[in-house]
């Protein structure tokens, strides 16, 4: 299947001060360097020039035609897009999800298990959840700045991942993901 989480073992997964996965080789070697050498070009992107800026756009384009994408993206995205893929999130994280989330199935009417899944900016078909994939670049820094300062994501995601591919000759300090604690007990 080729998913970021093939490679996900018991090790991975950390508990403190939520449930969350981390690993540095999310896919085979020569995977990772064919979809590094084929990502696409953002160099006629409006925003291009502006210092530290973060750019995206959603996986869909990967599909739609719009901006020319290599099949190696297509199906990569077209995994990450998939009922199977959130049920591989469902098998490692699921359990944190009903810790974090002890109402969630019981508002739902479903285990989480049982959700359905359909590409966001679709058309509704009437799926219990959402997802996405995005491509997203940040534009070369010039003058020191922060895209973005700690936060939390939208209360509305399940959940969220990122899959950085710095580009080999970036030595850039900085730009680690930070895991924070609650400074209180949270509400969700």
């Amino acid at each position: 299947m080729n998913s970021i989480l093939d490679h996900i073992g018991p090790e991975h997964i950390h508990s403190d001060p939520f449930h969350y996965l981390t690993t540095s080789e999310a896919l085979d070697p020569g995977y990772y360097e064919a979809l590094a050498a084929n990502f696409p070009d953002f160099s006629d992107h409006p925003g291009m020039e502006k210092n530290n800026a973060l750019i995206h756009m959603s996986g869909l384009h990967a599909f739609a035609g719009e901006i020319p994408v290599d099949p190696i993206w297509q199906d990569f995205m077209r995994v990450h897009y998939s009922t199977e893929f959130f049920q591989q999130i469902i098998g490692l994280l699921g359990d944190g999800v009903r810790q974090s989330h002890p109402n969630l199935e019981d508002r739902l009417g479903k285990r989480l298990e049982d959700l359905t899944v359909q590409l966001r900016h679709s058309e509704d078909m009437g799926a219990d959840l959402w997802i996405d994939a995005q491509f997203a670049i940040n534009t070369p820094v010039r003058e020191a700045t922060s895209v973005r300062c700690r936060h939390v994501d939208d209360p509305k995601k399940l959940f969220a991942g990122l899959f950085y591919m710095p580009l080999p000759d970036d030595d850039t300090v900085g730009g680690e993901l930070e895991i924070c604690r609650w400074r209180e007990a949270p509400s969700f």
